[in-house]
């Protein structure tokens, strides 16, 4: 019983080394990304806001585009922003992930450090920046008039998911970047293609049967429409769709650690 004990604390205590050792990672991520820059943090909005402004302008104003139920313009910018949010998160995480091991030759070649903690950092990086986007979208609500519901507490059960898959995601992506470089080259383009092959900023609806199943495929579509029913049309959520995903998530998840468990023994020769 005793040695049970001790070993459980000393896995308690590892755990808790990894988790505040990837917590400073990525915060170190972030700040070195905009240290020097004049207005700092305050580019994690900024960003996503000028990539709002060029595709409102495009899309609103230029094309003239239409979405199936909405009345003012209003409406239609608090819908494309938080498109455009989710597909910035799984952006992010798939164009960074294949050269975040490439890029830290001295992590792999220290026989202690932890390279699996590597891809959590890249996901919690992405993850702090949407979250900065959502604060906008909250502030936005309020500028708008629309106020807060309580169904954004249900925005968790959206991001559980996506969080894992994203990480699944990351786990792949960061091992096959080290032994084939073209990803790096070919993860961008796959990037801008699930942007417009998805319901961010095209209603799916209004598109034909045949060209509707192509979006269905892309998944970030649906982490897109389940987080506008919790914030912006405060309808019930897909729970049986939700719970599907979360463990179809650990299960992908699982394999993704498996197979970088396994191909992190051959990186210090490839790099």
């Amino acid at each position: 019983m005793m040695a049970r004990l001790q070993n459980g604390r000393l896995v308690y205590g590892r755990l808790r080394k990894l988790f505040g050792l990837t917590l400073s990672l990525a915060w170190r991520d972030i700040a070195s990304r905009y240290r020097g820059a004049n207005l700092g943090l305050l580019w994690t909005v900024l960003n996503p806001l000028l990539m709002l402004a060029v595709y409102g302008l495009a899309f609103g104003y230029v094309f003239r585009a239409k979405w199936p139920g909405l009345e003012t313009s209003g409406d239609f910018v608090r819908l494309l922003f938080i498109g455009i949010a989710i597909h910035g998160f799984f952006a992010e995480c798939l164009t960074r992930s294949p050269g975040s091991i490439a890029s830290n030759p001295s992590f792999v070649k220290k026989v202690v450090f932890p390279l699996g903690i590597i891809p959590p950092v890249t996901v919690l990086v992405a993850l702090f920046n949407f979250f900065a986007v959502l604060l906008v979208f909250f502030f936005m609500q309020l500028v708008l008039g629309e106020g807060w519901s309580w169904h954004y507490l249900l925005l968790p059960a959206v991001l559980v998911p996506m969080f894992l898959l994203a990480l699944a995601l990351s786990y792949l992506l960061s091992f096959l970047g080290v032994y084939f470089k073209d990803i790096n080259q070919i993860v961008p383009s796959v990037s801008t293609v699930l942007l417009f092959v998805s319901s961010a900023i095209v209603p799916v609806s209004t598109l034909p049967p045949e060209h509707q199943r192509w979006f269905f495929l892309n998944p970030i579509t649906f982490y897109i429409d389940q987080t506008r029913q919790a914030l912006l049309w405060e309808q019930p959520l897909d729970w049986e769709g939700l719970a599907v995903r979360t463990l179809s998530g650990l299960v992908l998840l699982a394999v993704s650690i498996y197979l970088f468990r396994h191909a992190r023994r051959g990186f210090a020769d490839v790099i």
